[in-house]
C-alpha cells in the first residue's frame, strides 16, 4: 500500500485505522444495498470527482505523509440490476502498483482529520 510513505511509527497506526476504515466502509455498503433493494445484485459506475495532492492540502492532518500523495474522489453509483433503486456516495482512491486503492469515504483520505477545508485541484 502507501505505507512507505509514512513514518514506521505513522504506519504502524495507519495500518490499525485502515483496517477499522475498511470494515466500516464494507458494512455501510451492505447496508446501503439492504436498504436499497435486499437480495438484488448492483451495477456501479464511477465517475472522477476531483483529485487532490496531499502536499497542497489546506487541513490539518491526523498523520502527515512523508511525501504528497496524490488522492483522487470518485462518485460511486450504485444501480440494483432488477429494481430502478440506486444510491451513491463520494469515496477517496490512491492509485498504487497498477490499482486504486480505497483510502476512505466522504471528503478526505482517512490519515487526515474529517470535517475541515481542502483545496482540491
Amino acid at each position: 500500500m502507501v505505507w512507505e510513505l509514512f513514518s514506521p511509527e505513522d504506519a504502524a497506526k495507519l495500518s490499525a485505522e485502515y483496517d477499522r476504515e475498511i470494515s466500516d466502509a464494507e458494512s455501510s455498503l451492505i447496508e446501503d444495498m439492504n436498504r436499497a433493494d435486499p437480495g438484488s445484485r448492483f451495477e456501479c459506475d464511477a465517475s472522477s470527482w476531483r483529485k487532490c495532492r496531499g502536499g497542497r492540502q489546506l487541513r490539518r492532518v491526523w498523520v502527515r505523509p512523508l511525501k504528497p500523495i496524490a488522492v483522487e474522489q470518485f462518485r460511486l453509483e450504485f444501480r440494483s440490476g432488477s429494481h430502478d433503486q440506486k444510491f451513491s456516495f463520494i469515496a477517496n482512491f490512491v492509485y498504487v502498483d497498477g490499482a486504486y486503492r480505497f483510502v476512505g469515504g466522504g471528503g478526505a483520505a482517512f490519515w487526515a482529520k474529517p470535517g475541515e477545508q481542502v483545496r482540491w485541484i
